[in-house]
């Protein structure tokens, strides 16, 4: 039992009509996902308890439950994975819909330090009420066949879709560029909401929480939610990989189904008129670790979709080079490893206020540099997003030794999701440990090389400044794919606040 790490914890509070909001986690690193299932949802059900009474009250709800496992397990425990779940959690509810995806690594919560590693963890979710309202959940499904386009293109060692492949090619002599606006990254997108969010939901105000795992294709349909819900806080996993460990592109649950490419996950709706500041979830909080900062903040003075043309005085773009190159070669002789460079995209107006309702509302966001030649003034950031004159870019560099969560220090009281990005080709970066500050709750998450997605309210709400401000980098949902960071979320009461 020395391996394993469980942990769980209930957020339940009764309000004054009788509501009880619960989200229940549990993590388990057993070697046998047959056991870690069945200790997970043991440590669930320990959670998770009702009156007959209750019982018959929620017959017609859903609960829902959210699964990530480590791709160390067999394909085929994989592939079983929900169906085992499923069986141990029955006598909570005959009614649970599912969803989750294969990662790297999880999160194997403590009370102090938290870490990461092989095994499964999963959320749970169950809301009941006298009165009958619930936060009542969708279940969703969105991919290639919903009109998707994939503009990362392809990945490395992809099993072909015959069904998805040719969509793809009976629409690429098709797909265009959107016109008449600033934007050379944004293609034209005629998807629609798939039938289980389009009509099974009253009114879009009332979703608040989007929870989701997708491939590295999710900008389209990122863009799709942030148009239709833009009230929701939205945090999702981009999935590991899994051609090697079952032949799949990705392996992505919906119920009984395993999708291989496209986006699965929740949206949770409340049902009944609470007001706008008693939503179930608060505020992403997302963290980078381990960058440093190698330049002033510089304004842009020209751009063209994601790259950077020209910075503020042109003296300035010739010191950034000399700063990059310095900075290169120190980091190089001391630790022997290949440096990253990055670059922190900061609103124009933006002075460090966080207070949402404001124009500083909007945070700023973080990209790899991907290319580009910095000699001649130009550098393409790692988005399908755009750019715009003034805003301020911050260049900052990292290499393994920096970038590690051991140096997270982030405050994860409150918390109970975490997601995160890193290299695992990179030894250091392996099984990092979480340093942080208090006690913590169990947390539920995993780790991906391809990273994270994350939105607030503000940022879906509040225009960014400059033309075609509706697909600037400062707007809607932030793909993270950057080394070391982390987003965290937390799961509050409706009312509690």
């Amino acid at each position: 039992m020395n391996r394993l790490r469980q942990v769980a914890r209930r957020l339940t509070t009764p309000s004054a009509t009788g509501r009880r909001f619960l989200w229940a986690a549990a993590s388990s690193s057993d070697p046998s996902l047959a056991t870690a299932a069945l200790q997970c949802a043991e440590n669930i059900k320990k959670q998770v308890s009702r009156t007959k009474s209750r019982q018959l009250a929620c017959l017609a709800a859903k609960d829902s439950c959210f699964v990530l496992v480590s791709q160390s397990y067999p394909s085929a425990d994989i592939d079983r994975v929900v169906g085992l779940l499923r069986q141990q959690l029955g006598s909570i509810s005959k009614n649970i819909c599912f969803s989750g995806t294969v990662v790297d690594h999880v999160v194997l919560g403590g009370t102090k330090r938290p870490s990461i590693g092989d095994g499964l963890s999963v959320i749970y979710n169950h809301f009941s009420d006298s009165d009958g309202l619930q936060l009542e959940v969708h279940p969703f499904y969105i991919g290639d066949i919903h009109g998707r386009q994939r503009l990362r293109e392809v990945a490395v060692g992809r099993w072909h879709n015959k069904v998805t492949d040719r969509f793809k090619e009976q629409n690429t002599n098709h797909t265009q560029w959107v016109s008449g606006h600033s934007s050379v990254t944004q293609a034209a997108s005629h998807m629609v909401l798939p039938a289980e969010l389009a009509t099974g939901i009253v009114a879009p105000a009332l979703v608040d929480f989007v929870l989701f795992a997708t491939d590295k294709e999710s900008r389209q349909v990122l863009d799709l939610l942030d148009k239709h819900f833009p009230w929701a806080a939205k945090t999702g996993v981009v999935g590991s990989q899994t051609p090697f460990v079952n032949g799949r592109e990705y392996t992505l649950f919906a119920d009984s189904h395993i999708h291989d490419s496209g986006m699965v996950g929740f949206a949770f709706a409340r049902n009944g008129q609470h007001s706008s500041s008693a939503l179930a979830v608060g505020e992403s909080k997302v963290s980078h670790c381990g960058l440093v900062p190698i330049s002033d903040a510089l304004r842009i003075v020209r751009c063209k979709g994601n790259v950077i043309l020209e910075l503020e005085n042109g003296d300035a773009a010739h010191s950034l080079i000399a700063s990059v190159r310095k900075r290169h070669t120190e980091m190089t002789k001391d630790t022997g490893g290949e440096s990253r460079l990055f670059a922190k995209i900061i609103p124009a107006d933006y002075s460090g206020n966080t207070s949402a309702g404001t124009s500083e509302s909007r945070q700023p966001v973080v990209f790899q540099v991907t290319g580009g030649d910095p000699a001649k003034g130009g550098l393409a950031l790692d988005t399908l997003r755009d750019l715009s004159n003034g805003q301020l870019v911050q260049f900052m560099m990292a290499d393994a030794q920096t970038v590690s969560y051991s140096n997270n220090e982030s405050n994860l009281s409150d918390a109970l999701l975490m997601f995160g990005a890193a290299d695992f080709g990179d030894g250091s970066l392996r099984a990092p440990v979480i340093c942080a500050k208090g006690t913590l709750p169990a947390v539920f998450g995993g780790v991906t090389e391809g990273g994270f997605v994350y939105s607030t309210r503000s940022a879906s709400l509040t225009p960014a400044s400059g033309h075609n401000s509706g697909n600037s980098v400062l707007s809607g949902s932030v793909e993270c794919s950057v080394p070391g960071s982390t987003v965290t979320v937390a799961l509050n009461l409706p009312g509690s606040r």
